[in-house]
């Protein structure tokens, strides 16, 4: 059993990134201390059973929607006008649904959309055969009643060629019917006039009315209230919330627990807000509460970011390589995001250059690192426009010198590198060259304990010696990463205005160039810190262009077969 394992907050690097623009984003851990405001759960989650893999709560008003789309290049605003006319016509026109019809005149403020367990549908298999999950996935629509009156005037219309059955599951009435081009199962019920209540399956109804009878809901998740509690900020364009050990067995297809594969993570929770040029995202992850694993609470990444150049395109910084290192290793197996498998990657330095990762470098690794992508010195030849640097802190400067020094006779006598002693900025350096006298790695030191090394366009000169514009000075950095003097145990920077200038290098052509959404951003930052030994917080802000007014969303794609059913709604009972 694991104790007292220190997890590193880094876990989210660049493939994070892109899971956080679009509102998912996937990752682990932490909370305990139960003091959230009220108020701060999603409309809806009383009805959402605990158990459930997703939930997304987003803003039912018209405004929030047209500052949303209002961002962006053309392009992007039409990809974003596309992807909601989709959810529309998949949730509401497939379903025999018109939303400015049926829902807008009465609906609350918020609602709500949840993506149930398979196995609340899922009958135990006989003779140890495989579990077969239900098609399809069952799902939850919340949709709180602001207006009842309306709702009742609305919904109580009496439409031709209605064929829906009745029924009573714990003194609710539930309606239920085949509608949309596929003739899809839908069903409806309306919890205590408060509440509607849309499902894909029988039994995903009756689970949200066991939910709201019982009491054991979302709502009541360890940790859950104190994570919204600690993000909320503003009226919420969206909540986000995951269960990552629910999800990470379903992705194995295996939908009952399996003791083996159990993790300590509870889960993940993502609030939304809109800003004047951009998005704000605040997430948290927190732990099982019987969970024997535990954070490291040092946010030692402090430094790095002043002694890159202002003009960085990507950076990616953290308070311990080693650390980082390590939990991702032992984490790997039930990690959503894997980026790179730790086995094989071993295997291959190991390969290469016949040394141990590990034991090698990661052992020296234990202080601040960076990884940046830079554009080269000025004066410097335009065929490799950028150069990635990385920056070590050492905390055994005799063992990185020893790994550093085997590293470069092997490059010498494998691969026919010529190492060479120079000087850059009046500093030692070494520098690798190709058989055809170019240059293409350079290594040396900052402070005496700061171990650096480059690759691709020259760009050491432009962090030797140390900047005297550094990043920290970058208004665009500023304005999405925490205060300098704001703890921390990580941060990540990208430039997408300056990336956009390098659109042909291939190191950014594969992850970027073929979502033509990014061109709608201008910079993205995010910032880690281990705010309690069961809590990391993730705070991104994606800086966002100024687009066109929006126009009208593209028209429905389905037809509406068959109308939605008569819904009756209590009437209050006059005092």
């Amino acid at each position: 059993m694991l104790k007292n394992l220190k997890a590193s907050p880094l876990l989210l690097p660049i493939g994070g990134t892109v899971a956080l623009i679009v509102g998912g984003g996937i990752a682990f851990w932490a909370l305990t201390h139960p003091n959230f405001a009220p108020g701060t759960f999603p409309i809806g989650s009383t009805v959402i059973p605990e158990d459930a893999l997703m939930v997304l709560s987003t803003t039912t008003e018209p405004e929030q929607w047209q500052q949303l789309r209002a961002f962006g290049t053309q392009k992007s605003q039409e990809l974003l006008d596309q992807n909601i006319a989709q959810v529309r016509d998949r949730f509401l026109f497939d379903n025999g649904l018109d939303y400015e019809r049926d829902i807008q005149p009465w609906v609350g403020r918020e609602a709500s959309f949840a993506l149930l367990s398979p196995q609340g549908e899922t009958e135990p298999p006989a003779n140890g055969a495989p579990v077969r999950l239900p098609n399809p996935q069952p799902v939850l629509l919340v949709l709180p009643i602001q207006d009842a009156a309306k709702a009742r005037e609305v919904l109580g219309k009496s439409r031709d060629g209605q064929q829906w059955t009745k029924r009573t599951y714990k003194d609710v009435e539930i309606q239920e019917g085949q509608v949309g081009k596929a003739n899809k199962t839908l069903v409806i019920a309306v919890l205590d006039g408060k509440l509607v209540v849309v499902a894909n399956s029988p039994r995903a109804i009756e689970q949200a009315i066991e939910t709201y009878k019982d009491r054991k809901s979302i709502a009541t998740l360890p940790g859950y209230g104190n994570a919204l509690g600690q993000i909320q900020t503003g009226p919420r364009f969206s909540t986000l919330y995951l269960n990552l050990p629910a999800m990470a067995q379903q992705g194995g297809r295996t939908v009952r627990p399996d003791p083996k594969k159990d993790t300590p993570t509870q889960g993940w929770a993502m609030t939304t807000t809109l800003q004047n040029d951009g998005i704000q995202m605040k997430s948290v992850l927190w732990l099982k509460p019987d969970s024997q694993t535990k954070f490291s609470t040092d946010n030692n990444a402090k430094t790095m970011a002043t002694r890159l150049p202002a003009d960085s395109i990507m950076t990616l910084a953290g308070g311990s390589l080693k650390q980082f290192w390590t939990d991702y290793s032992r984490g790997y197996a039930t990690n959503p995001i894997k980026l790179l498998d730790p086995a094989s990657f071993k295997q291959e330095v190991r390969g290469a250059i016949g040394m141990d990762l590990e034991q090698d470098f990661a052992n020296w690794m234990d202080g601040e690192f960076s990884l940046a992508l830079l554009p080269v010195a000025s004066g410097s030849s335009p065929l490799n426009p950028v150069g990635v640097t990385m920056m070590v802190q050492a905390s055994d400067r005799r063992a990185a010198e020893k790994a550093l020094t085997q590293l470069d006779e092997t490059m010498a006598r494998k691969y026919n590198f010529k190492i060479e002693p120079n000087e850059v900025a009046n500093q030692d350096v070494i520098l690798w060259k190709m058989p055809n006298g170019e240059t293409s790695v350079t290594r040396g030191w900052l402070d005496d304990n700061i171990a650096f090394l480059t690759l691709g366009g020259s760009v050491a000169e432009t962090f030797l010696p140390r900047p005297t514009n550094p990043l920290t000075n970058q208004p665009m950095f500023k304005q999405v990463t925490s205060d300098a003097k704001t703890a921390k145990s990580g941060e990540m920077f990208i430039d997408l205005e300056k990336v956009a200038t390098y659109k042909d290098l291939p190191l950014l052509r594969s992850p970027l160039s073929n979502l033509f959404w990014i061109e709608a951003i201008r910079s993205i930052g995010i910032t880690t810190a281990n705010t309690s030994d069961r809590t990391i917080r993730y705070d991104a802000i994606v800086l966002l262009k100024k687009g066109a007014t929006p126009g009208v969303l593209p028209s429905p794609t389905a037809q509406i077969i068959s109308p939605p059913p008569t819904i009756s709604l209590p009437v209050p009972k006059k005092k």
